[in-house]
């Protein structure tokens, strides 16, 4: 079974191999370099990984660019969170093996797409949902 860490860290790369102007954050950072990927987790249940079967986690990417121009903003947002296309996260993330045993992402959806504030700075962004099943080896 892959670990928290692990599963962040597989999708990090997964992400900067896809589009190197994309910083990816496995973990909230005090400053962020734009445009950013964040992976946090969402409300998890541990029930099925105490049965000894599969842990399923709920992860939330937030998504965001500068705010310079807010056309020019959601421009540059629609193309991560577009399903096709080469900046797409959710291309580069659906059924995705993040390269560790018996481990597969889901892209559930979006969500919470507008203005953000990080920093004290205003962003446009939004969040991918997925959902990460591993099981044990």
């Amino acid at each position: 079974m892959a670990t928290l860490a692990q599963i962040r860290q597989g999708i990090a790369d997964v992400l900067t191999a896809t589009d190197d102007r994309l910083t990816v954050y496995p973990y909230w950072v005090s400053n962020l370099h734009l445009p950013a990927a964040v992976i946090t987790v969402d409300d998890a249940d541990y029930l099925h990984v105490f049965t000894g079967t599969h842990m399923v986690w709920p992860l939330r990417l937030y998504v965001l660019v500068q705010y310079a121009d807010a056309e020019f903003a959601q421009v540059a947002l629609d193309e991560y969170i577009d399903p096709f296309g080469a900046r797409s996260i959710v291309d580069a993330l659906q059924d995705e093996d993040l390269e560790l045993a018996k481990t597969q992402v889901a892209v559930t959806g979006v969500s919470d797409y507008g203005d953000f504030e990080a920093a004290g700075i205003e962003h446009v962004g939004a969040i991918i949902n997925l959902t990460v099943r591993t099981e044990r080896a």
